[in-house]
């Protein structure tokens, strides 16, 4: 559990930060647009993991699981900043 909150957590964190700060200070972008922007570069697709994972097997594995259930922690965060 700690570790997909910990992957999900930062891989929703790192590029939404990295995007902001990036529209907002070399793009010159409002701070709206650039919180949008920061939230749609930081989503995930959970359709495309889990199909990834079936496809390769890896879906019933303790790496399979973990891959998943933070995808599903990165969406999480994409929903709440919306």
């Amino acid at each position: 559990m700690k570790e997909s909150l910990l992957i999900g957590g930062m891989s929703f964190l790192v590029p939404f930060v990295a995007a902001g700060l990036t529209a907002y200070f070399l793009l010159h972008w409002n701070i709206r647009a650039s919180l949008i922007a920061g939230i749609a570069l930081s989503t995930t697709s959970l359709a495309v993991v889990y199909s990834v994972l079936i496809e390769s097997g890896l879906s019933d594995s303790r790496i399979g699981k973990l891959l998943m259930s933070s995808t599903f922690i990165t969406d999480m965060g994409t929903a709440l900043w919306r």
